[in-house]
């Protein structure tokens, strides 16, 4: 009897040593820990570092229920949710809520769930939660960066473009189709040289192997548009590395037909200027020697 009374001893001294480690080991894990009642909806054990994300105490947060910490988006979300646990649906482990903390400040937390059942029915959860908030900034950061980008690039005149090692269109902006008629879906996928000029098209052949040895310069060249109509264009490019290997061109050209247009017109206006002067010299001289002639 008195070995059973001690064995009894030891399994409770363990038992308790086993909860005091459990509790520690939940209040300095490098992430927020919490159990819920689904029913009384209330927590029912909090971690130390959900205070730290939320502000609270855990006498407050004991005392308080999910939804106290949710924003309406977060409620919404929580009981969808719910919903679906209760009528039997799945529902995934992982879950994203935006919440608030004591002070009124929202934060984003990336909680993974394990539920917990009794007869077979939903009581609650296990849950551990991570602050995503720095991600979500970033993320968010990055869709508007990435948005002002593709309105720049949608606004410009010019067309950006890039290629494989190859001369494959990869990519091209949506100016494309005001210059040459075709959507930039109609480009990709296809060689640059199927929209050269014929007359262009060796020369520009070598131009872009030029480009892809690292010579940057512009030039200028003749494409043809959707409508069969020809167009000057004056572009420069330069070739995309990955490491030491090159794997295509990056660049922009624009269309500079009417430039190139009122070059022709101004070169014709000089050369008619230069004929006007040599006639009315030529004009002049013959004048004074009919003037001597006929003295």
């Amino acid at each position: 009897q008195k070995r059973l009374e001690e064995e009894k001893e030891k399994l409770h001294e363990a038992l308790i040593e086993s909860q005091a480690r459990y509790r520690e080991l939940l209040n300095t894990a490098p992430a927020g820990i919490y159990e819920v009642d689904f029913i009384k909806q209330k927590f029912t054990h909090v971690n130390d570092v959900i205070c730290e994300y939320t502000g609270y105490t855990k006498e407050e947060l004991l005392s308080m229920s999910p939804f106290d910490i949710l924003t309406e988006e977060g409620k919404k979300v929580f009981s969808e949710r719910l919903r679906k646990l209760f009528s039997g649906k799945i529902v995934p482990d992982s879950a994203e809520f935006k919440a608030l903390r004591k002070d009124g400040t929202e934060f984003w937390a990336l909680t993974n769930i394990t539920y917990l059942y009794e007869n077979e029915k939903p009581k609650g959860a296990r849950v551990v939660a991570y602050d995503i908030t720095d991600r979500k900034q970033a993320d968010e950061a990055l869709r508007e960066s990435e948005k002002k980008y593709r309105e720049l690039v949608e606004d410009m005149n010019e067309v950006l473009i890039a290629t494989d090692e190859a001369g494959t269109i990869t990519y091209v902006s949506p100016s494309i189709e005001s210059i040459l008629g075709y959507s930039p879906s109609e480009g990709i996928g296809r060689s640059f040289t199927e929209f050269v000029y014929p007359d262009d098209l060796e020369r520009m052949s070598n131009r872009f192997q030029e480009v892809l040895t690292g010579d940057s310069k512009p030039s200028e060249y003749r494409l043809v548009n959707k409508s069969g109509e020809v167009r000057w264009i004056r572009s420069s490019g330069r070739r995309i590395l990955k490491g030491d290997r090159v794997v295509g061109m990056r660049g922009m050209f624009a269309d500079i037909t009417q430039s190139k247009s009122l070059e022709e017109q101004l070169r014709q206006s000089h050369k008619m200027a230069a004929i006007s002067v040599l006639t009315g010299g030529l004009a002049h001289d013959y004048n004074n020697l009919l003037a001597v002639i006929m003295g």
